[in-house]
């Protein structure tokens, strides 16, 4: 009963914990609550609140289960609520004002009312990437996966085998949702998305090589 409540409860810390991290950037912060942006304040509380809940969620973790479990355990919840907070942005960001009920959503920081075409235009900026318009949805998800199995793959090659010659093989299977969410993360707080798609794109193709030459050599 008590390791049900410790994960319920990190489950509810690490979604938190990378909702305010979220909401600390602009982009997003635009589209929950609809203006231009949070206040240096806001974004120092913001950070220092998703950081806490990671850090929560985390120890929790900890309080479910044997350390070796609960790191796996928590790595995976990051892998879980990462995405689930990325699809919540792009279909229904106004849920996450339940975590920031303070944003001035009806009003832009100059005290005017925001109009229709600017609402629209933000919508569109969120839906468009399932249409091709938005590269950042392309980039956190097809590419980043593509990216991560491949660094999986490549690892098999430039990673030692061990004593008993399979930690090559072992090792990343296990870390690859540990590889995934690191990516996941870049993909999403990358300021530019052409250098992200640069630097995704750079890391698969090393790692292709790799294999190649394993392959052919």
């Amino acid at each position: 009963m008590g390791e049900t409540v410790w994960l319920t409860l990190a489950v509810v810390f690490v979604v938190a914990g990378l909702a305010w991290l979220a909401l600390a950037m602009p982009v997003h912060w635009r589209q929950v609550q609809g203006t231009a942006g949070p206040g240096d304040k806001e974004r120092i509380i913001l950070r220092v609140l998703g950081t806490a809940g990671l850090v929560v969620s985390a120890g929790l973790c900890l309080l479910a289960d044997r350390p070796s479990m609960a790191v796996l355990v928590w790595v995976m919840l990051l892998a879980g609520a990462a995405p689930l907070i990325g699809l919540t942005l792009a279909w229904r960001p106004h849920w996450l004002r339940i975590l920031w009920p303070w944003g001035q959503t009806s009003h832009q920081p100059d005290g005017s009312r925001p109009s229709v075409g600017a609402r629209l235009r933000d919508g569109a900026m969120v839906l468009g990437g399932f249409v091709g318009r938005y590269p950042r949805f392309w980039l956190a998800g097809p590419l980043t996966f593509l990216t991560a199995v491949l660094v999986m793959a490549g690892a098999a090659v430039w990673m030692p085998g061990g004593a008993a010659g399979v930690d090559n093989v072992v090792l990343p299977l296990v870390l690859f949702p540990l590889i995934w969410a690191v990516l996941f993360f870049y993909a999403c707080l990358v300021k530019g998305v052409s250098r992200g798609f640069m630097v995704m794109g750079l890391l698969a193709m090393s790692q292709v090589g790799l294999i190649g030459l394993h392959l052919h050599g």
